[in-house]
């Protein structure tokens, strides 16, 4: 009984703690100069859903890591130009982060790295060419990444399941056998801007 007692006090001290690292997060953001200057609203109801929602996946959390990316999605989430306006579309991204891992995310980050300036210039995405052509710089990333070939397009598969990338359609005259090509999608761009440096 006494060790049950015991386990069950850790499992409070934990929760506590974790809900402690959150709410000190997102108060360092706010305090920040990027919000310090601007009128925030978080008594909005998809922010008070999503916070809540992070709590909740910041009781199972392992790591400050994933703690730090809640907070980040939850802060930018209030900034205008953002405009996550979805209760669930928030709550969702929230959901997300506590089921990829950080090879993931930093997956996610690579190729945003690789294709920021052609997704800013083609918002609909239609045209492979201009991802295709970059596969010289995708090979590169991958090499760069130390992650071995197999485990990068895991990865991506992963983040497709997720809404996040999307497969390049294969251009045979660029790409060899063994070459993949994922893009970010504009949720995954959306869900970088709100990690920020936490990627």
């Amino acid at each position: 009984m006494g060790s049950r007692a015991s386990v069950d006090l850790i499992q409070v001290v934990r929760l506590r703690q974790g809900y402690y690292d959150l709410l000190r997060q997102l108060q360092s953001l706010f305090a920040g100069h990027k919000f310090g200057s601007r009128k925030l609203l978080p008594s909005r109801p998809h922010f008070k859903e999503a916070l809540f929602l992070a709590m909740e996946e910041t009781s199972r959390a392992l790591s400050q890591r994933k703690i730090d990316r809640y907070a980040s999605v939850l802060a930018h989430s209030l900034m205008p130009e953002q405009q996550v306006d979805s209760s669930i579309d928030l709550s969702t991204l929230i959901r997300d982060i506590s089921q990829l891992t950080h090879e993931d995310i930093r997956v996610l980050g690579i190729r945003r790295s690789i294709y920021a300036d052609v997704m800013a210039q083609r918002p609909n995405f239609h045209d492979p060419n201009p991802y295709t052509e970059k596969i010289g710089e995708f090979r590169h990333a991958i090499v760069n990444s130390k992650l071995h070939p197999d485990d990068f397009r895991a990865a991506c598969e992963r983040l497709s399941g997720f809404g996040l990338a999307a497969e390049v359609l294969r251009n045979t005259s660029r790409m060899g056998l063994n070459d993949f090509c994922y893009r970010p999608t504009r949720r995954g761009m959306k869900l970088l801007k709100l990690l920020d440096d936490t990627v």
